[in-house]
């Protein structure tokens, strides 16, 4: 199956059956029309390899549901929009950036994580669940939440706001950095302000 080039599949469930299955997502939108802890899933057993992210990217549409995923891989990037929940449960793969628009939420359970190196969490970013210890990324901006729970959170960067924009990024949790980068952007005032 080939969802690409602006094309939306709007769908109570994805699932591949067993044998040899393939879904492409390039510059689509995955939109979910009700809560399914199943949504994307491979009847085959875990295989995020079954659903590929080319260089166009995928968005996932939550709506207002709660949905759940296997994982995805590729070189493309994974978008979370709508007002809902998506939680992945297993090693994603992909290798392009994840995006979480404001009123939405990714949140990762027991074995599920991100390969993304850059995460822009303008909405809810929850790692609580994770089996792992923690999570760790390149970058990680935007003006939402993190929620860490009892988790550890790394970054080599952290830039509220996201690149080149003002705004603040909510850690909830414990946040340790070692030589890292944390940009925070001002305003100054003029020649009689106090800033």
């Amino acid at each position: 199956l080939n969802i690409r080039s602006g094309g939306v599949l709007e769908t109570g469930s994805l699932y591949t059956q067993l044998g040899t299955a393939q879904v492409n997502f390039d510059n689509a939108t995955l939109r979910a029309t009700g809560d399914n802890a199943t949504f994307v899933y491979s009847q085959a057993g875990v295989n995020v390899s079954q659903f590929n992210i080319g260089a166009g990217g995928l968005t996932i549409d939550t709506g207002s549901f709660a949905i759940g995923a296997e994982g995805f891989s590729g070189v493309g990037g994974l978008s979370v929009a709508g007002t809902g929940t998506l939680t992945l449960t297993e090693a994603s793969t992909y290798a392009g950036d994840t995006s979480i628009a404001t009123g939405s939420t990714l949140a990762l359970l027991g074995a599920g994580s991100v390969a993304s190196s850059r995460i822009h969490a303008n909405g809810t970013f929850d790692i609580s669940a994770m089996t792992a210890a923690g999570f760790s990324a390149a970058y990680l901006g935007g003006t939402g939440t993190v929620a860490l729970g009892s988790k550890t959170l790394t970054a080599d960067v952290i830039s509220p706001g996201g690149d080149n924009a003002l705004g603040e990024l909510t850690i909830d949790g414990s946040y340790v950095g070692t030589g890292n980068t944390l940009r925070i952007d001002t305003v100054l005032g003029g020649d009689s302000s106090d800033t």
